[in-house]
């Protein structure tokens, strides 16, 4: 039998699970999200909404940067290549 400090910890675990897959969901929606607006230029706000929802879920603002950045290079030397 589980005393209560395990079930507190089983239930802190699991609760951890469920935000990280919920925060990379998201930001696998977010990706494809940015990388449709730079290759259409719209995307009717739907990178901003994911963005603010991977703020939430508490992911490094600095590192969803350099991702942001990343994915338009690509896009950039994707274009220039043509």
């Amino acid at each position: 039998m589980m005393s209560l400090s395990q079930m507190a910890l089983k239930t802190n675990y699991m609760m951890e699970q469920m935000r990280l897959d919920a925060l990379n969901n998201t930001m696998k929606k977010w990706k494809g999200a940015l990388m449709h607006y730079y290759t259409q230029g719209y995307d009717n706000g739907e990178s901003t909404k994911l963005y603010n929802e991977l703020i939430k879920f508490g992911a490094n603002p600095e590192k969803l940067f350099d991702i942001d950045f990343d994915i338009r290079e690509s896009v950039e030397a994707y274009r220039n290549s043509l």
